[in-house]
């Protein structure tokens, strides 16, 4: 199990003036202002046992956001995005969806980081940021792209709503991504959200002592070292969707490994998968040779 990186258990030292209002990020990437509540559906694919936690606001405010890392980016707009779901099925953890999405050539692979550097901590009730620069250990191993498509296309399939858990200060924290979108994609930059919900729970036991969503903005660009640089916004709202602290932090993936399609994931055909996904999206010309239509 990896462990999460927690921006604040580290001491601010530097308070600077913040604005209260949206933060912009990214370019013209905003995150939201308020998340709206999660329904009771998402409430019971985010925690099977304490769903009724849900409902209340957390009663122990994480001191700094957490950085949910899931497998890829989220997926393109336009015709490279959209939903793939299972067919008369409503995704759930056991049972998700497929987002199919192009991504940059050079960002298949796989890649290594060892760390990330906190870059800010802001307290959006007083407007208080703390600068606090500082290195947590978080190693980590994460790939992207599933399969080419005829043009030579790298595409990357994530599953939606998909778990990954991590140990932060004794306790089991568990990110459930629930919703993801692109919002910049250039063969240089890509630019995405994920919407997590997030509980803690005491480490070896079942008590939830926090819920919280979040909202992540990860920007990916190229190194002239070759190094892939993230720099990811986490920003946390309680279960009413109320926002109240926003974090900055700074990855370096390495590339260890170059990118070969996988064929199979997850008992999935994946090449008949995406030759689906395409063709609903009429984009049969991209549909690799030697892959036929599912029947519906």
């Amino acid at each position: 199990m990896k462990s999460i990186s927690i921006f604040g258990a580290l001491v601010a030292t530097v308070l600077i003036a913040f604005p209260s209002h949206a933060i912009q990020l990214f370019g013209d990437v905003q995150h939201a202002d308020a998340l709206p509540e999660p329904s009771e559906q998402m409430k019971a694919v985010v925690h099977r046992k304490d769903v009724q936690l849900l409902q209340q606001r957390p009663t122990l405010a994480p001191q700094v956001p957490m950085q949910g890392i899931v497998s890829g980016a989220a997926p393109l707009q336009g015709e490279a995005s959209g939903r793939a779901p299972l067919q008369g099925a409503v995704a759930t953890l056991d049972r998700p969806a497929i987002e199919w999405f192009r991504i940059p050539r050079w960002m298949a692979g796989r890649w290594h980081k060892k760390g990330d550097l906190t870059l800010s901590v802001t307290d959006l009730a007083t407007g208080r940021t703390g600068v606090p620069n500082v290195w947590t250990e978080n190693e980590m191993s994460v790939h992207w792209g599933h399969q080419f498509d005829r043009a030579g296309n790298v595409w990357h399939a994530n599953f939606i709503p998909s778990e990954r858990d991590g140990n932060s200060e004794n306790e089991l924290v568990r990110f459930v991504a629930v919703a993801q979108k692109c919002e910049v994609s250039t063969p240089e930059q890509l630019v995405t959200r994920t919407h997590y919900m997030v509980t803690k729970s005491l480490d070896g036991s079942n008590q939830v002592v926090d819920m919280f969503q979040q909202e992540t903005l990860n920007a990916y660009i190229s190194l002239e070292t070759g190094e892939l640089d993230n720099k990811s916004s986490n920003k946390m709202f309680h279960m009413n969707g109320q926002s109240y602290r926003v974090g900055i932090l700074q990855s370096r993936f390495g590339k260890i490994a170059e990118f070969v399609p996988t064929n199979i994931d997850r008992g999935i055909d994946m090449r008949q998968s995406l030759a689906d996904y395409l063709h609903a999206h009429q984009l049969d010309d991209l549909i690799p040779q030697q892959v036929t239509m599912s029947t519906p």
